[in-house]
């Protein structure tokens, strides 16, 4: 992660590259589109960040909710999860989030659709509480070494950002295995 940051002992900005903190989320799902999908979880983070300017120095777990309906055309749904502070030595974090979904199926494995997670954080001042983006999202679902993965591009821009250090584009590149449920055989 590349991140400029205040530093009131120079004048102005200063700007750090570093590894961030270790996000997770375990989601457990019910349904599969027949005729919605229900997932129960939790989400979380740990202090991996290795700059105190990247780092939330906290580890951090909440539940999270999932439901989704499959179309002819794609999928639509939404995942929505909270986070708390539970160990560590950073500021307190209290942050709900809400992820839209919609996607929409080009065939051939690939996707296109919104890209985003609303969020707001309950410790800030309500003029920087919220964070709304707009984005797109295109992905790919294949095969590798017979495992099934998905890649995906994201470009967001945040239409409804904190004032204090907000950051108003997001470019994400992700790769996300597929694997089958362990509780099932």
């Amino acid at each position: 992660m590349h991140q400029p940051y205040f530093d009131a002992a120079l004048p102005g900005f200063d700007q750090s590259t570093a590894f961030g903190d270790v996000g997770f989320d375990l989601l457990y799902s019910f349904g599969g589109l027949k005729p919605i999908t229900l997932g129960l979880g939790m989400v979380g983070s740990l202090p991996t960040g290795t700059d105190s300017t990247i780092t939330s120095e906290n580890w951090t777990l909440g539940p999270e909710l999932l439901l989704l309906k499959g179309y002819d055309w794609g999928l639509a749904g939404f995942l929505a999860f909270h986070n708390w502070k539970v160990a560590g030595h950073g500021d307190d974090t209290n942050m709900s989030s809400l992820q839209p979904i919609l996607s929409y199926s080009l065939g051939d494995g690939v996707t296109i659709g919104y890209s985003g997670t609303i969020s707001y954080n309950w410790n800030a001042d309500h003029d920087d509480a919220w964070t709304v983006p707009l984005g797109i999202n295109i992905g790919k679902t294949t095969q590798l070494n017979g495992k099934p993965i998905k890649y995906s591009l994201a470009v967001e821009y945040n239409v409804v950002r904190p004032d204090t250090f907000g950051p108003e584009w997001k470019i994400e590149l992700a790769f996300t295995p597929v694997t089958q449920n362990p509780f099932i055989k």
